[in-house]
């Protein structure tokens, strides 16, 4: 087994970083904080947790600043596919959690901040769609999407 903390200023000179990182028997486990600045002042804590052969398992993310917090929470499945579950409270300018969902099979954001959610997919071929993505009502500021295995 082997332990590390790692700290580290970021490149542009706008935030700094530590990690608690662990590797034991082909398996690694990081939890880390980010400080930043850009383009709003954050705090950001993370656990990113690893199967196996270092297969990513899972991701959370929490992220916060001045009147404004979102979490995501990305967990693959043993069949391959991703979750994803997000939360937003408060409003501040920037992109939803979990980025451009399009990016993974089609699935594609419906919004930004509260009462924003996920569509369907847009599959090219219909025998090779995804589940259907669970879409929340407007005024929920939660949605949960099943994203296509990425191998």
């Amino acid at each position: 087994m082997a332990r590390r903390s790692i700290a580290w200023v970021k490149d542009d000179q706008q935030g700094a970083e530590f990690a608690d990182v662990m590797i034991i028997r082909g398996r690694l486990t990081a939890v880390g904080t980010a400080i930043g600045f850009d383009p709003v002042p954050y705090r950001l804590d993370y656990k990113l947790e690893t199967r196996g052969r270092f297969v990513t398992s899972g991701l959370l993310v929490n992220a916060r600043g001045e009147g404004w917090s979102r979490r995501l929470d990305l967990r693959r499945l043993w069949s391959g596919r991703w979750t994803a579950r997000t939360k937003v409270r408060g409003e501040v300018d920037l992109p939803a959690p979990g980025g451009d969902m399009s990016a993974a099979g089609g699935w594609t954001s419906a919004g930004y901040g509260p009462g924003a959610g996920l569509r369907g997919p847009k599959c090219a071929a219909k025998s090779t769609c995804p589940r259907r993505a669970a879409t929340c009502p407007p005024s929920s500021p939660r949605w949960t999407a099943t994203l296509p295995s990425l191998h």
